[in-house]
């Protein structure tokens, strides 16, 4: 049994996901012992980064997650819910709400529908952090209130991230690059 190594270094995307599970689902039937994820995200869509999370946390066998660069936005839940965590000494974690763009004309009841959804999201991915990720809930909805860049110290300390190690792959690992 080996351990697979996979860099993820993309914005999260249905379809990514989707890549990612078919991927891991195959590993685990031919014998994988776990998976060692380089990751790094500038963020991407809620609802396939909320399902990645959770299929990361259902996973019969460990997921450890390394940041390389940057994990942001809805790429820290995922990154929280992995069996270990480890960051480069460099790496930062971005944290920032959900928000919606839109060239749609917007009257009174559209947009409160659209705070309601985006308050939803961030709820969503303030709960997800705080299960996993060491931070309270409330310190979650904070750092989601705007746009935050903290250290991979700084993840240490508040204990989203359990060691600052640089990334190195074992000699003869065979990597795998999905996207």
């Amino acid at each position: 049994m080996t351990t697979d190594y996979l860099i993820m270094n993309t914005n999260i995307d249905q379809e990514k996901v989707q890549t990612f599970i078919t991927w891991t689902t195959t590993k685990i039937q031919e014998g994988s012992s776990g998976f060692y994820i380089a990751f790094s995200t500038s963020g991407g869509n809620v609802s396939a980064g909320i399902l990645m999370a959770n299929y990361i946390q259902a996973l019969p066998v460990p997921v450890t997650m390394h940041n390389v660069s940057s994990v942001a936005s809805i790429g820290i839940p995922i990154y929280s819910a992995a069996t270990e965590r480890f960051s480069n000494p460099l790496s930062t974690f971005v944290f920032h709400g959900s928000g919606m763009t839109t060239a749609d004309r917007l009257d009174e009841e559209r947009l409160k529908n659209m705070l309601d959804s985006v308050k939803g999201q961030n709820d969503l991915i303030a709960k997800s952090i705080a299960e996993t990720g060491g931070l309270d809930y409330q310190e979650c909805r904070k750092l989601l209130s705007g746009e935050v860049s903290r250290s991979a110290k700084w993840a240490v300390e508040n204990g989203i991230c359990s060691k600052l190690i640089d990334f190195k792959i074992p000699e003869g690992t065979q990597l795998m690059n999905l996207f």
